[in-house]
């Protein structure tokens, strides 16, 4: 069976869905735990989901989502403002550089997006 990614929040995730890949072994008791905020349980060969604990998990990750989160407005400037300076890790600017060179679109939204100066090196970070 092959198995694609998903969309969406992962916490919204089926629980049975879940535990279907828990049993195929396509994901960890721990991502099941971390990630989509399962709480499961093996009998046998088969995975049942807690949903008592479950619903308790996914209400704490939802709080701590709340309690770190910032407004997306500041969020955008935080966050163009390390594109700037070059402060975003190096691999997300060299995937960023290759894609700027397979499509001129990308690059322009991408810049306009973030309004960066039309000469914008991502391999820098910088405007060149």
């Amino acid at each position: 069976m092959w198995v694609q990614g998903g969309y969406g929040d992962p916490i919204e995730r089926d629980p049975e869905a879940v535990c279907e890949d828990l049993e195929n072994g396509f994901t960890t008791t721990e991502t099941a735990t971390k990630v989509n905020g399962i709480v499961a349980y093996q009998e046998g060969k088969e995975w049942k989901v807690d949903n008592e604990k479950t619903n308790e998990l996914r209400a704490k990750i939802r709080t701590e989502r709340k309690r770190r989160g910032v407004p997306a407005k500041e969020w955008w400037r935080a966050e163009r403002e390390r594109l700037v300076n070059g402060k975003v890790n190096k691999l997300v600017l060299d995937m960023y550089y290759d894609a700027f060179r397979r499509s001129k679109r990308f690059r322009d939204e991408f810049v306009t997006f973030w309004g960066l100066a039309p000469n914008f090196d991502s391999e820098r970070g910088k405007a060149s």
